[in-house]
Parts: structure tokens; sequence; C-alpha cells
């Protein structure tokens, strides 16, 4: 079981400690300002496991999955994936079939900045002049698309759960 909680210093420390001593595993965690990891785990995908689902009279206008294609038929019988049939409610129940890896690599945030050198800066009446550029969320891989077990509280991802939007920002700092 893998936990990974956004916490820093002694509390990352005490957490570690008693997710090991409750559980007899350590995480395989690193976090570093603005990049972050997991290698391991399991997490439930609810929103692949509803996109697998049979349609009912009252599910018009949901989204299938494509994985639906390669469900079981008589031409198609070494297959993973249970019979697709109209109304049936047993094919997405809970099972492992629908829990994935929750390795993920994240690299959450990058900011560069150069800082003009006073010698230059004097020559048109400014103290200090600093460039930079940032970006939030700047890369996110998992195990499949639109997965993302860094939401996964409870071991079950939620469909309803949006990732964080990609953000590039720019500015200049002047100081006179």
């Amino acid at each position: 079981m893998i936990i990974n909680y956004n916490v820093s210093g002694s509390d990352r420390k005490q957490l570690v400690a008693a997710i090991a001593e409750h559980t007899g595993e350590k995480p395989k965690y690193l976090g570093a300002p603005g990049f972050a990891y997991q290698i391991g785990g399991l997490s439930y995908d609810s929103g692949y496991a509803s996109g697998m689902a049979s349609p009912y009279s009252s599910s018009a206008g949901s989204n299938l999955n494509k994985d639906i294609l390669k469900s079981w038929t008589p031409e198609n019988p070494s297959t993973t994936i249970p019979r697709f049939q109209y109304g049936d409610n047993t094919s997405v129940s809970t099972s492992d079939r629908f829990l994935l890896d929750a390795s993920y690599l994240n690299i959450s945030n990058i900011q560069v900045g150069y800082t003009l050198p006073e010698s230059f800066t004097r020559k048109f009446g400014v103290g200090k002049l600093r460039v930079y550029l940032a970006c939030d969320n700047v890369y996110y891989w998992s195990r499949r698309q639109g997965f993302d077990p860094r939401y996964s509280y409870s071991g079950s991802t939620n469909y309803a759960n949006y990732s964080p939007i990609r953000t590039i920002s720019g500015g200049i700092n002047v100081q006179f």
C-alpha cells in the first residue's frame, strides 16, 4: 500500500514511519521542489471501470471506453475483458481487473530566472532587473492516460477529479 500525502520535513518522516509500522512496507517516494514520483502500489481506476460498464436504459449519453471493443466474443475467446451485454450489471463489479499500477512521474513546476548584473542595469537608472519564466504542471505520466493516482486518497480514483492545468507565466522584476 502506498499513501502519498503532501507533507514535508519531520511530518513526512513520521508519516513514512507510521505506514511502515502498520503495513510492513515503506513507500518508495521521492519529493523535491517541483518534482515527485512514486514507484509501486495499486489504485482502483473507477473512471475506467465506469467506462467499461454495459449500458442500461437510463445510461443514454454515457461514454464507453474503447477497450470494450476487445471484450469476449466467440471469435475473441482469449481476452481478459468479459462479454459485452446490454444490462449486464456484473461485468464491472468491483474486482482486481480495475487495479492499476499507481506508479507515476510528475514535474509540477519549473522556474527559470536571470538577474542582470548591476553594472549593466545602473546605466539605465535601474537598481536590479530580473527576468523569469515559470511553468506549473509541466509533465505528468502514469500507466493509463487519464488515470491520476495522485488523487487516490482512498485507494480509488474518481473521474470527477480533474488533474491540474498547465500554466506558463513570466515576468520582469524591476527595483529602482
